[in-house]
């Protein structure tokens, strides 16, 4: 893998104005990167590659054992859920046979080894994800999601291998995690949770024998309830359960056993993330019956090795991100992510000796061109202490005048309730090599720092997470790392709508902002939103509509007159989480009002942007906009087209 090498005088010149290795090609043109989903049949390893250069395709590859790595499926397939909109797993092997969901259609296919794909089921408007292979029974256990008016219905499902018919298993709930079956294909397990809970505050853990004909008998719960926590559940040996619970204060890794419940590796550290999407596993049962879980401490990734009831060792290194581990050979593969280049399929032996297996990337930056993030802390307004991660501006061929400070973007992520991670990003790497310093912000709701900072946010979206991108730009200004007068906050999702809502109800500290796909308007997004989100405001503003005076009071659409900065905003005109209006409702009132503001509409993107054009084009797009309120000059290969 060649690296761009650069030996060159420094050149004295402004920040943000630095001419950078890191292109928009670069960071969204022919470089691609790995999906989080991972799974080992056999010796093979199978894996998913993402490729905005081919409109953004989901491509299934397998890692071979003789270490060949290789497409498994022809172009035209791209494997792809939008089961619940987010998406999940979308792929099973057994014994060289893949099932797998294609995009287009979101059916599920079967392609054995060298044979082309053929359709197994046509159900219409209908989503599958997780499959999981019933060798017993010659068919396949799986999610679904059936668009029914006004909300989908979900269960999990049976689909014959040979006629490719669709029979519900469990049903009932609001939605559906982790089906699996027992070893010897007698017993079910799954995850249930209902409205208004998400996933990650309030699910049940179900196991039941199946019967004859393959349904299961009496349910019994086995863990979670309406306050408490279930994820990432799997059969261990002789019948053992385990799963990830938030008990108490930390999600932490339990095992059913004999009736009971037990607590492994007891660690005031998170073993698993919020489960957004189906088929997260983030531990894995290895062969001598040892287990080998990931976990967040300290907003660095570990893995820990042991067996049930014995003190684990901790193996390998810290990783900025593992959001996936499988059981291979005498070790583990999990997806790695580091602060110096992106995530990369990786093999760890018993012993924590690690070897890179598989990487997308095929240009890596020197490392003297790479900005590493760094952790700070601030003092949140109710004097407590917030999390952020802080790069600083980093050129091989350029430096400041004396004196000058750096401009700062200032990152919310979505969710909210997800994380800002140390990895490696070629877009924030896009803003640093060209002298903007970047600030990636934990604020209170992130997941990684236990229950009671996650819970900060409840009924105080708008509120809280506001604050803490104030105070870290205080801070930042406190310590002379940046120019106060030139901050730009920037979000996608609810990290959208929290830059809006800073942008609306402060003053005096943010200069511009960068909204996408952001909410704008509270009450319109209650009521148009898809099934998964549709009561998540509940927790986070209110009770709708009886707290429809909160909605309205935090809907930044309803405040543009306390704007007085510039935004430009990005949307994708299929997405279904935040609809397009929400952006031209408030792209339309700025513009009349006044102020200056961009509005770029993507056609074919939804959530969440993937397309190579898009990428790079609104990448331009947000430097040039910042430039003309900054007062510095765009390089050319930077303009927006």
């Amino acid at each position: 893998m060649p690296t761009l090498k650069f030996r060159f005088m420094k050149t004295v010149q402004q920040f943000g104005t630095w001419k950078s290795p890191v292109t928009p090609e670069y960071v969204a043109g022919k470089e691609r990167s790995l999906g989080v989903s991972l799974q080992a049949d056999g010796d093979d390893i199978y894996f998913l590659e993402l490729r905005p250069d081919e409109a953004g395709r989901a491509v299934l590859m397998v890692r071979e054992g003789t270490g060949q790595v290789r497409e498994v499926l022809p172009p035209e397939f791209n494997v792809r859920t939008r089961y619940l909109e987010y998406g999940g797993l979308s792929f099973h092997v057994h014994r060289g046979t893949v099932y797998f969901v294609h995009y287009a259609d979101q059916q599920l296919y079967v392609c054995e080894r060298g044979a082309t794909p053929r359709q197994l089921t046509r159900e219409q408007n209908t989503r599958f994800a997780d499959p999981v292979f019933d060798a017993a029974r010659g068919r396949l256990l799986a999610l679904r999601e059936l668009q029914t008016q006004p909300e989908s219905r979900n269960s999990v499902c049976t689909i014959d291998i040979k006629s490719g018919v669709v029979a519900d298993l469990v049903q009932g709930a609001d939605f559906y995690n982790s089906a699996r079956l027992d070893s010897s294909g007698n017993k079910l397990l799954w995850i249930s949770w209902n409205h208004p809970n998400m996933a990650w505050n309030g699910s049940e853990l179900w196991s039941a024998d199946l019967d004859a004909a393959g349904f299961p008998k009496e349910a019994k719960k086995i863990a979670g309830d309406t306050d408490h926590a279930v994820c990432q559940a799997r059969w261990g040996m002789a019948g053992d359960i385990y799963y990830v619970h938030e008990a108490a204060e930390w999600f932490n890794l339990h095992v059913w056993k004999n009736g009971k419940s037990q607590v492994l590796f007891e660690r005031a550290a998170e073993f698993a993330l919020p489960d957004w999407v189906p088929g997260t596993q983030q531990y894995a049962v290895l062969r001598n019956g040892s287990l080998c879980a990931a976990f967040i401490e300290h907003g660095r990734w570990r893995l820990l090795v042991g067996l049930p009831g014995e003190e684990p060792r901790l193996v390998g290194e810290k990783f900025a991100q593992l959001p996936a581990v499988a059981g291979y050979q005498e070790g583990v593969i999990v997806l790695a992510g580091r602060s110096t280049r992106p995530m990369a399929l990786e093999f760890i032996d018993a012993r924590g000796n690690t070897s890179e297996l598989y990487s997308s990337l095929s240009t890596r930056l020197p490392a003297a061109a790479i900005s590493i993030a760094e952790e700070i802390r601030f003092t949140t307004a109710d004097g407590g202490t917030g999390f952020a991660w802080y790069y600083a501006p980093v050129n091989e061929r350029f430096i400041n005048p004396s004196g000058e400070k750096p401009p700062l973007q200032v990152r919310c992520h979505g969710g909210p309730t997800a994380a800002a991670f140390s990895d490696f990003k070629k877009e924030v790497q896009f803003w640093t090599s060209r002298g903007y310093a970047v600030v990636d912000v934990n604020y209170g709701g992130s997941t990684g720092y236990g229950r009671k900072y996650r819970e900060r946010l409840r009924g105080n979206w708008g509120i809280v997470d506001v604050a803490d991108c104030v105070a870290v730009v205080k801070q930042l200004t406190k310590e002379g790392r940046i120019d106060s007068a030139r901050v730009a906050i920037r979000g996608g999702s609810a990290g959208g709508y929290t830059t809006l809502a800073a942008l609306t109800f402060t003053h005096g500290v943010f200069a511009a902002g960068a909204s996408y796909f952001g909410v704008s308007e509270l009450e319109l997004l209650a009521k148009e939103t898809h099934k998964l989100e549709s009561r998540y405001l509940e927790q986070l503003v209110g009770p709708y509509p009886a707290a429809l005076a909160t909605y309205k009071a935090r809907a930044p659409i309803e405040h543009t007159d306390q704007l007085n900065c510039p935004i430009i905003f990005f949307q994708g005109d299929e997405d279904k989480v935040v609809p397009p209006n929400q952006s031209e409702l408030m792209y339309e009132a700025l513009r009349k009002a006044g102020i200056p503001t961009e509005y770029h509409l993507y056609n074919k993107e939804g959530h969440g942007f993937r397309r190579s054009e898009t990428l790079q084009n609104s990448l331009r797009a947000e430097h040039a906009f910042y430039a003309r309120f900054f007062g510095f000059r765009v390089q050319a290969e930077d303009m927006a087209e």
